[in-house]
């Protein structure tokens, strides 16, 4: 388990504020050794796999720039 899974499985909002802090830095990362597909399959995989947890859906929105809207 690394450590953005281990962050989020503790469903607690500070575990969740990490693991995005820690997701912008893999981001980075990647991004400047030019891998931004790969970056794009994790972030999926990651929001695949924690689908139910909303608010931390809604952060990973937030980190990615997209447009949240409100029902």
């Amino acid at each position: 388990m690394g450590c953005v899974e281990y962050e989020v499985e503790t469903t607690q909002p500070e575990g969740y504020a990490k693991a995005i802090g820690n997701l912008k830095k893999i981001r980075a990362l990647m991004r400047k050794l030019g891998r931004d597909d790969d970056w794009g399959k994790y972030l999926a995989r990651v929001r695949e796999v924690h689908d139910r947890k909303k608010k931390f859906t809604g952060m990973l929105d937030v980190m990615e720039g997209q447009k949240i809207l409100k029902s």
